[in-house]
């Protein structure tokens, strides 16, 4: 157990969410309106602005709060989000527990990134590479790289 707290510890700090990044600095008022309106897509993305601090001053408190209400509502961008957040002690208490069932969440919801944790998490013994194998396939199979990458790695050892 220890060492799945530590592993997705360190999965999550060196992990960077992306969805915000295709986001223009001129729309940031337009998608606070959506954020206040309950669009958790728009609730998520503004989170992610605040936690990297593009386009607005970093504020990890705000990234916790716009995060936390679109997680609540499902988005599994924001799932993620929430367990970087935990993990990290930002905007929040520290807490792996916590982190660790946001990350799960957003697994299960289908984020790649958060199955590329979770496979992560779940490597290290052929027992384990079973595991790790099923979800670096799910986010092998959204296109995203490195799981494409660790999955290679595994068919390779």
């Amino acid at each position: 157990m220890k060492k799945t707290i530590i592993a997705a510890a360190a999965a999550f700090l060196l992990a960077a969410p992306a969805m915000a990044g295709d986001i223009s600095c001129s729309r940031v008022p337009q998608l606070r309106q959506k954020a206040v309106s309950g669009i958790a897509k728009a609730q998520a993305a503004l989170g992610e602005l605040y936690y990297s601090g593009r386009c607005v001053r970093q504020n990890y408190d705000e990234a916790f709060s716009w995060s936390e209400k679109a997680a609540l509502q499902g988005d599994s961008g924001a799932e993620y989000m929430m367990a970087l957040l935990y993990a990290g002690g930002l905007g929040t208490a520290r807490n792996n527990r916590i982190s660790t069932e946001w990350l799960a969440k957003s697994a299960v919801h289908g984020n790649p990134r958060a199955q590329y944790a979770v496979g992560n998490i779940n490597r290290g013994d052929p027992v384990s590479d079973v595991e790790a194998k099923r979800w670096y396939e799910m986010a092998a199979d959204q296109g995203y790289a490195k799981a494409q990458n660790s999955l290679g790695e595994l068919y390779y050892s």
